[in-house]
């Protein structure tokens, strides 16, 4: 039951913040969404929807990213 209202609430604030982005190409957006998503506000999850659209439209590429961080290459084996 948990899992459903989780998966009814993501729908949701996606399909409200749809509307605001405009990407120049398709894009693959993957959301993990945790168990306490099922009860938090809902515009508190609609606001953190947007926040991680708006980083991915501006190429930060994950709302947790901080710029200007590059990420390390895994060390080549010899």
């Amino acid at each position: 039951m948990q899992r459903n209202r989780i998966k009814r609430r993501m729908r949701e604030a996606v399909r409200l913040s749809l509307p605001d982005i405009s990407l120049p190409e398709p894009t693959d957006v993957v959301i993990n969404p945790r168990g306490s998503t099922s009860e938090m506000p809902f515009e508190s999850l609609l606001h953190q929807v947007r926040e991680a659209f708006r980083a991915i439209e501006l190429r930060k590429g994950s709302a947790r990213s901080i710029p200007g961080e590059r990420r390390r290459k895994p060390a080549e084996k010899k």
